[in-house]
């Protein structure tokens, strides 16, 4: 939701945020690049599945990445779906999640549900 996909690409609005977080700040590329997840899209590799939710009225430079992700993900080969959630804010996304039939809440539900794989119990043979 919103994510931030590659932390190098984040501008001032979060410098005190990764200055918080890592030793180095926001100026520590290394530890930028480790903490991306668009580090370790690389075709050919074995990722899960993902799904990708951004809004209209999101914080700084978090649609593009979202988007910048998502075609990394496909041009990779890998699975990955997304929505686009017009009119909403990065803050009305995220308290969007305390409506359980919402609009929000109700698309990563339908997302979760049909890549759960279900258990599969054998019969158990006694000799």
């Amino acid at each position: 939701m919103s994510g931030a996909y590659n932390l190098k690409e984040l501008g001032p609005l979060f410098y005190s945020a990764l200055d918080q977080t890592f030793h180095g700040g926001h100026a520590d590329e290394a530890a930028l690049d480790e903490a991306s997840p668009s580090t370790y899209v690389r075709a050919g590799e074995e990722l899960p599945p993902f799904y990708i939710l951004h809004c209209q009225f999101d914080l700084a430079s978090l649609p593009e990445q979202a988007i910048s992700f998502r075609n990394k993900l496909e041009l990779g080969g890998h699975p990955v779906e997304w929505d686009y959630l017009l009119d909403y804010t990065h803050e009305s996304e995220m308290t969007a999640l305390a409506e359980s039939d919402g609009k929000v809440t109700q698309a990563i539900v339908r997302y979760i549900k049909t890549h759960i794989r279900r258990p599969i119990f054998l019969p158990l043979v006694l000799k």
